[in-house]
């Protein structure tokens, strides 16, 4: 897990029906500060169809990660694909996960990195 009472940000989208309320949100972005600068650990983009995927390192101990001193760790990467329904829900239509592998602090806070250009293999489904 990670864990840390330092400076992090998540991001969230939302669904806003025609009446101004929220129908329905997901995590989309966990950005942390750390002694290595800005260390992203999860991340979206939507898709040409209008689809959302999010990819996110998941670490593979249950030991927790302090983000403000974020060391290397092995985890998996996850992508969860979602898609609005007529009511304006995510509803997942997707889930590939990668095989486990060494995650870099270095590579973590680099500020050309996107979680989902990690060069991992899949999980054979």
């Amino acid at each position: 897990s990670l864990n840390d009472a330092g400076d992090f940000w998540t991001y969230i989208l939302a669904s806003v029906g025609p009446n101004g309320n929220i129908e329905d949100y997901i995590d989309a972005c966990i950005t942390s500060a750390s002694k290595h600068g800005t260390a992203t650990l999860m991340q979206y983009r939507i898709a040409a169809n209008g689809d959302v995927i999010i990819s996110r390192i998941v670490p593979t101990s249950s030991t927790s990660i302090p983000l403000g001193d974020l060391k290397d760790f092995h985890g998996y990467r996850q992508d969860t694909t979602y898609r609005l329904d007529q009511d304006g829900k995510f509803q997942v239509v997707g889930v590939v996960r990668f095989v486990p592998q060494l995650y870099t602090a270095q590579m973590l806070s680099a500020a050309d990195y996107h979680v989902w250009n990690g060069n991992e293999t899949p999980v054979s489904q």
